[in-house]
This record gives C-alpha cells, structure tokens and sequence, in this order.
C-alpha cells in the first residue's frame, strides 16, 4: 500500500506533467520523476521506480476534492503500464466535447469502471467489447469500440 508523503514541488512538477499528457506509460512517469527531483531536490538521492505510487498517492489525496485522480492502468496486449489522469465527475458539463459521441463516452465510463475494480487493475480486450452490450441507447460498433 503506498504511503502519503509531505507534498512538495516535485508533486506539483509530476501533477503538472501528467495532466498535460494526459497518460504517461511508466518509463515516462519516472523520467518526469527523476527531472523533478532533479530540479527542486538536488540534495537528495534520485528516487526509484518504488518510489512512483507514493507519490502519486501524496497527489492523489490533494486532488481528490477536485474529482481528479491519477490512476495506475495495466495494458494487457502490449505488457505495458500507464499513469492516467482521471476527471472522476460526470456533468453534463464535462460532456462537452464533440470528437466522441455520447455513447462512446458512455463506452468509456464502462471500460475505466472495470479496469477500476478488478483487483489486478486490468482486464482482458474481449471483456472491453463485450462493454459495448451494457451501453443504453445508441450502440457502439465493435470496429469503433477496438
């Protein structure tokens, strides 16, 4: 279980970065690490890969009053890892986009709701198109849902 750590700029340097890209795999999640610390702790020792889940939980506790998480995601078809930023609210504001129609949004929600609570924080591709069946309304194609 990660423990919270004293929030600092290298926090605020990691948060930035990972909100800008949106997802970071985690090669990438430790070479913003490792500049972070770089830049705002010179006199420390570099952090490890260990190191990635503490912080992101001391993040975590700090953002979770915005409904925002940084959340660890387990690709299965390629055996790679990924930071995600996370807007955990759902308005009719947040809706306001127009490159994905409403059900895939819908679509989506499902998919990141599973990946959530399966204990390994991962799920097989074929449990993501068998998804596309508890959509309401307007389906998903399976094409479009790949």
């Amino acid at each position: 279980m990660p423990s919270i750590m004293a929030y600092t700029d290298v926090h605020r340097a990691f948060l930035q970065a990972v909100s800008h890209h949106g997802t970071v795999s985690a090669k990438q999640a430790y070479k913003i690490l490792c500049s972070a610390y770089g830049k705002y702790h010179t006199d420390e020792t570099v952090p490890t890969e260990d190191h990635i889940p503490d912080v992101i939980a001391s993040i975590n506790a700090k953002i979770s009053r915005y409904s925002q998480k940084i959340n660890f995601v387990h690709y299965e078809p390629v055996e790679t890892d990924f930071y995600v930023f996370c807007n955990l609210s759902d308005s009719p504001l947040d809706r306001l986009q127009t490159h994905y129609t409403e059900s895939e949004v819908s679509f989506f929600g499902l998919v990141l709701k599973e990946i959530a609570c399966s204990e390994e924080h991962k799920i097989r591709p074929i449990v993501c198109l068998n998804l596309t069946g508890e959509i309401t309304g307007k389906s998903v194609s399976k094409v479009r849902a790949e």
